[in-house]
């Protein structure tokens, strides 16, 4: 574990992203040597010491096997009294036409709920790496009574691209910073402007006239990160809902902007963020583990054999217990 840790990156002393790293990162393939089988020493729930044999599979099969074929957003109501949003992923924001598929779907949603007054609110957004911060910002509309803001300032520790564009795979796509335009944040040059037409983020937001009045119940893990963990900490910021399950990985900051570069001497294909997001959130608390629930629900092991969803199966029992 200790040598495996080595090769992990996370933001923070974050135990929850670590265990969602070990569950999707094929460690013994990349890290000690391709094989057909693997002899395996653990200790089972009885501290008892057992081996096992697992067989060797290529990387495109654990790939197959761990992409999720689920959709990005799913919507579902358990009774007039329960309704539940599962957000598996913001990417569908990144394009306009999907982007307004998401949105139909969040308005009809949010209609159905005004329009039948259900009392409770399940938002399920573990495992969501992230995405656009437009379809973060188009769900928190709804879940908040007053205007918001969404980043504090985009920054970058580099005063110019000139020197070093050219390495990534796709120059075009990354500009030239404009050092008039910026203001030096914690080293980082940072465009913070509040009246920019051109981008929406700096701009403040208001929240839907229809927004949810009800009860909400927000599920997390450590897969939350990015644009989730900015979407978290919206919710922290403006006290709204109440956090069930496992610490989050991101945060109300995140590295983004991730590009694929070749390094020029070694030629490693490599993929680096080249710009820090910060969310306008004032009065938001940091903790290098992350954003902690409000009450931690742990997983058991045999749930992963059983695929039994203990987090959301304890909510809904509270929820139909304090009718």
């Amino acid at each position: 574990m200790n040598e495996i840790k080595q090769y992990i990156h996370l933001e923070g002393r974050n135990e929850t992203g670590l265990n969602t790293r070990f569950k999707n990162f094929p460690f013994y393939y990349f890290i000690f040597k391709q094989t057909d089988k693997f002899e395996i020493e653990y200790l089972d729930h009885n501290d008892h010491k057992q081996k096992m044999i697992f067989m060797g599979i290529t990387f495109a099969t654990h790939t197959n096997n761990i992409s999720a074929r689920t959709e990005h957003l799913t919507t579902e109501f358990k009774s007039e009294n329960v309704a539940i949003l599962k957000f598996h992923s913001f990417e569908n924001g990144y394009n306009e036409s999907d982007r307004k598929v998401a949105e139909k779907k969040i308005d009809q949603f949010f209609a159905q709920l005004d329009s039948i007054k259900t009392n409770n609110l399940i938002i399920d957004v573990r495992d969501n790496g992230g995405g656009a911060p437009e379809m973060a910002s188009y769900l928190f509309s709804y879940l908040t009574n007053k205007p918001y803001y969404y980043f504090d300032y985009i920054g970058a520790k580099y005063n110019s691209v000139k020197n070093w564009k050219h390495y990534a795979q796709n120059p075009n796509n990354i500009e030239e910073i404009n050092l008039s335009e910026t203001k030096l944040i914690n080293g980082l040059n940072c465009y913070t402007e509040r009246d920019s037409t051109d981008y929406w983020w700096f701009e403040q937001q208001q929240n839907k006239p229809n927004y949810y009045k009800g009860k909400i119940s927000i599920l997390i893990n450590g897969g939350c990160f990015s644009t989730t963990g900015h979407f978290l900490a919206l919710l922290r910021e403006y006290k709204i809902g109440t956090f069930y399950g496992e610490y989050s990985q991101g945060s109300n900051y995140s590295n983004s902007g991730i590009l694929e570069f070749v390094l020029p001497y070694s030629k490693t294909f490599v993929w680096m963020p080249f710009l820090q997001f910060k969310m306008r959130t004032p009065n938001f608390i940091s903790d290098p583990k992350g954003i902690k629930p409000d009450i931690e629900l742990q997983i058991e092991p045999n749930d992963l054999k059983t695929k039994f969803d203990r987090q959301m199966d304890y909510l809904i029992k509270q929820i139909e217990q304090n009718k």
